[in-house]
């Protein structure tokens, strides 16, 4: 069943690659859990996810704000030894 948020549709399909996308670290952190609970809580935990990610977009895009370059850099700065290998 697809889930509205403020007008914006989020599918199945959706909630489905949010399952996919968490599933090797939730299966990392949880390895004996229960196969049932699991799939139910990665299901609980990916509509949030996109509920959240959907929140966020819609007031981002609402707010006229215009977000420094400076501080754009400074996070890029901090995330950038995250995602290099």
């Amino acid at each position: 069943m697809a889930i509205v948020v403020n007008g914006e549709r989020i599918t199945d399909e959706e909630v489905q690659l949010e399952i996919e996308r968490m599933r090797p670290q939730y299966e990392a952190a949880f390895p004996d859990e229960d196969p049932q609970k699991r799939e139910a809580t990665l299901a609980e935990w990916a509509r949030e996810n996109l509920i959240e990610r959907a929140l966020f977009s819609q007031e981002a895009r609402n707010d006229p704000r215009p977000v420094p370059t400076e501080h754009v850099e400074l996070i890029l700065d901090q995330l950038r030894p995250r995602l290099d290998p």
